[in-house]
């Protein structure tokens, strides 16, 4: 019986799951075949394929990329050292002849090939089992927070925009009311000049008034000065005449 932790790419939680799922050991887990092992939670497709060729060449003492090997060898390649009994030379072993070299060739050229690399599947394997609850939690987390930062990054950007808005709206108004105050002080300004400008006109009129009474009562008195003159003038003569006549 072979451990389960001894096929690659399962770790202690990978094993404990099959455990769960009814196969205890290695060739349990290859008797399992790709459907067996995709009823165990947490196993996909490509990882079952690959977990039971694992568990298959484990069984067999062999790497899973013993077979690709084996076509690289030719068709003159001998059998694997472990089909010689133990005790016996592979050199005084039975000689294969042309039919079985080409028909295991044959075999070995027309086995299916995993879509991945043995290794690099049995890593990955091992990678995906290493994802324990705590890790996944951690990794949520992580996620959580990086769309968090994000979240409260673009709330900034917008809180900025329009905080930025606000700024300009309210400069705008302060110079619109700024050219408002200077219209007003203008306007101010200029009926403060009609205002004296007026008030200039009608003491200039009042002046004119008064000036030109001043010179009706000058022509006046100038007038009864003259009438008075003439008066006394009359009177003289008047006088004269009567001490002369007499």
């Amino acid at each position: 019986m072979t451990k389960l932790t001894d096929v690659p790419g399962v770790g202690q939680s990978l094993a404990r799951a099959l455990q769960d799922a009814g196969i205890e050991d290695a060739e349990a887990m290859a008797k399992a075949g790709e459907a067996g092992l995709m009823a165990v939670p947490g196993i996909g497709r490509a990882r079952a394929t690959t977990l039971a060729a694992a568990a298959t060449a484990t069984i067999a003492g062999a790497q899973p990329s013993a077979p690709a090997r084996s076509a690289t060898r030719g068709p003159t390649a001998p059998p694997p050292a472990a089909a010689v009994p133990e005790g016996e030379d592979a050199a005084d072993g039975p000689e294969w002849t042309t039919e079985e070299r080409a028909s295991t060739l044959t075999v070995v050229r027309t086995a299916p090939r995993p879509a991945t690399k043995p290794k690099a599947a049995a890593v990955a394997a091992a990678g995906a089992d290493e994802m324990t609850p705590a890790r996944r939690a951690a990794d949520g987390a992580a996620k959580a927070a990086k769309q968090a930062k994000a979240e409260r990054k673009a709330a900034e950007a917008a809180a900025a925009k329009e905080a930025k808005k606000a700024a300009n709206a309210a400069a705008k108004a302060a110079r619109k009311a700024k050219k408002a105050a200077k219209a007003e002080a203008t306007a101010a300004k200029k009926a403060k000049k009609a205002a004296k400008a007026q008030s200039q006109a009608k003491a200039q009129k009042k002046a004119a008034k008064e000036a030109k009474a001043a010179k009706a009562r000058k022509k006046a008195a100038v007038e009864r000065a003259d009438k008075a003159v003439k008066t006394a003038k009359a009177k003289k003569v008047k006088a004269k005449k009567a001490k002369k006549a007499a």
